[in-house]
């Protein structure tokens, strides 16, 4: 089937080009830029990240690995955050227990950028 050979040949190229190493370098960076910012505003948020996922949420003293372990009040502020973000443009996963995801699209000056705006309205809100 032409779908199958299609995802097979994006999962050729994605190996060939090394993209996963790549998208997860993005993401690291891209997150640690957001995590530095939120500290250095004084802000009650952490950005968490797995390769090419990230979360942004409200901070805990520990990991977070179950849901009651997320912070109560998570629901509420991220929905300032997001849509503070959508009125200037950044589109993040709406539901504030979902993931973000880097992909080939999000080149690192789109990032940059991206984590300015998103850092902007974190002072905001």
């Amino acid at each position: 089937p032409v779908g199958m050979k299609a995802g097979l040949v994006s999962l050729q190229k994605m190996a060939s080009m090394n993209l996963w190493k790549e998208l997860e370098q993005r993401t690291m960076t891209f997150s640690e830029k957001l995590q530095a910012g939120f500290k250095s505003m004084g802000k009650d948020l952490t950005v968490t990240s797995y390769a090419s996922l990230f979360w942004i949420h409200g901070t805990s003293a520990t990991q977070i690995r179950r849901v009651d372990q997320i912070p109560k009040n998570q629901g509420p502020d991220f929905k300032k955050l997001f849509l503070k973000c959508l009125d200037r443009g950044i589109y993040l996963a709406p539901n504030a227990y979902e993931v973000g995801f880097i992909s080939a699209a999000h080149t690192p000056e789109i990032l940059d950028k991206t984590a300015d705006i998103i850092l902007e309205v974190a002072r905001e809100v």
